[in-house]
């Protein structure tokens, strides 16, 4: 069952492409780490018009990923032997991809 209404993931989507398209790149922050390793709270981050844009909420809704109880803004994404950072950016080229796209590359902090 999705998270967020089909406006609200298309406007997060079109947000999302705005932002990314200046370098096509963004950062991925893991923030906390159970001490099961089993869940992890990560941010993202990209740079656009010359400034560092929180990118979190907008990746969030458009993946139907769920946000920290505590502070929303905060993917708290499970898995165990995997790299989420990279789980999230390959979801995130997916939905993104089309004809002529330049896949959006991680950069971890």
């Amino acid at each position: 069952m999705p998270i967020a209404s089909a406006e609200l993931k298309q406007s997060c989507l079109a947000t999302l492409k705005t932002f990314i398209a200046d370098s096509n790149k963004i950062w991925g922050n893991t923030t906390a780490i159970t001490l099961t390793g089993t869940s992890r709270k990560v941010r993202f981050y990209t740079v656009h018009g010359g400034e560092i844009m929180d990118i979190t909420f907008y990746i969030a809704v458009v993946l139907d990923l769920p946000r920290a109880k505590r502070s929303g803004d905060i993917i708290n994404k499970k898995g165990c032997n995997m790299n989420v950072l990279d789980a999230i950016t390959y979801d995130l080229n997916v939905m993104l991809g089309g004809e002529g796209f330049n896949p959006v590359k991680l950069k971890q902090l």
